[in-house]
């Protein structure tokens, strides 16, 4: 029998928990890289509590997103390997949206070369399409990854593009970039984890990337009906 909606998150806050005390246990070992695998799934586990609880409307999910935030500055301070940093990158985005503090796990350079799966492409574009939408134009390497995106992979070129286009548009004429991207989350295969709305997970999840993009930005009320379950409701759940 699946779990509901509400098991769910209640069982990504205790991966959350499980995770994050496993990371420190391992760090104290001496074992900085499978510290910063944990604390990221710890991280990332709250991510989607959050994201569950916002797309079924199981209340605020800003609870969950705090406790993301604070596992990202612990490994931060922890001093996990600094090219994990750009795991962390979709934390922008979450910040962006309970209107906390920026800047909670600074970005790295993205000159080493990754391979070709989404599961590594995908931070490091969160890397560019953060420093793009806080008003600089992306990295010559951030734009080569970009390109380097296999045909296999091409719908995450197209939604980081779709992206990018919504920043550059201006208000009130991004309906259809924004209906575009809501079109392209609901594609979202096997490709894509479960932060990402992959798979069966996609009716579960909401597009934070997008939502963010929208509130930083200012959206439109055409923009944010494209935007559907995409879109933050600040008059309900507020900042931070």
């Amino acid at each position: 029998m699946a779990m509901t909606a509400v098991e769910a998150a209640q069982l990504h806050d205790e991966q959350t928990v499980l995770f994050r005390h496993g990371a420190t246990q391992t760090m104290a070992a001496g074992r900085p890289e499978a510290a910063a695998f944990s604390y990221w799934i710890a991280c990332q586990c709250a991510i989607v509590a959050g994201l569950i609880r916002w797309r079924h409307s199981l209340g605020s999910p800003c609870a969950s997103f705090r406790t993301a935030l604070e596992v990202g500055q612990e490994a931060k301070r922890a001093g996990i390997p600094p090219h994990h940093g750009s795991d962390y990158a979709a934390l922008r985005f979450i910040q962006i949206l309970i209107s906390a503090p920026a800047a909670a796990v600074g970005y790295p350079a993205l000159g080493w070369p990754p391979p070709e799966r989404s599961s590594v492409l995908v931070p490091q574009l969160d890397v560019g399409l953060a420093q793009y939408l806080e008003g600089g134009a992306p990295p010559d390497c951030w734009t080569a990854v970009l390109k380097r995106v296999s045909r296999r992979h091409m719908p995450l070129r197209r939604t980081f593009e779709a992206y990018a286009a919504i920043i550059d548009a201006a208000r009130g004429s991004r309906t259809d970039l924004v209906a575009e991207s809501t079109r392209l989350f609901r594609r979202r295969g096997d490709g894509w984890d479960t932060l990402n709305g992959g798979g069966l997970a996609n009716k579960d999840v909401t597009d934070f990337r997008l939502a963010a993009i929208l509130k930083a930005s200012g959206a439109s009320e055409t923009e944010r009906a494209a935007a559907g379950p995409h879109v933050w409701p600040s008059d309900e759940w507020g900042a931070a």
